[in-house]
């Protein structure tokens, strides 16, 4: 890999709201880079979480988290984060 290059990790979202499941993919270097583009551009439209709010990490398995709150309208959403497959971004 050159300078050129950029390693980005898919991060998967498998949100449920109003008994409904939305799945949705997000680039990132890291889950925190991939987070802010969920709350930014996910359909589901979550509010912008608490400032140190952090999403649980999934003890029993490896690459999987979860966070939960309440979207724009005030529905409740929880949503599992499972990083899955880098890619490398020339």
């Amino acid at each position: 890999m050159d300078n050129t290059d950029t390693l980005l990790i898919v991060f998967t979202f498998f949100s449920e709201k109003e008994g409904s499941t939305l799945i949705e993919q997000f680039l990132g270097k890291d889950l925190r880079e991939a987070l802010g583009d969920w709350y930014r551009g996910s359909i589901i439209k979550p509010e912008a979480p608490f400032e140190d709010d952090e999403p649980a990490r999934v003890l029993t398995v490896k690459n999987v988290w979860c966070v939960s709150g309440h979207d724009v309208d005030g529905k409740f959403y929880l949503t599992h984060i499972v990083a899955t497959v880098p890619q490398r971004i020339v």
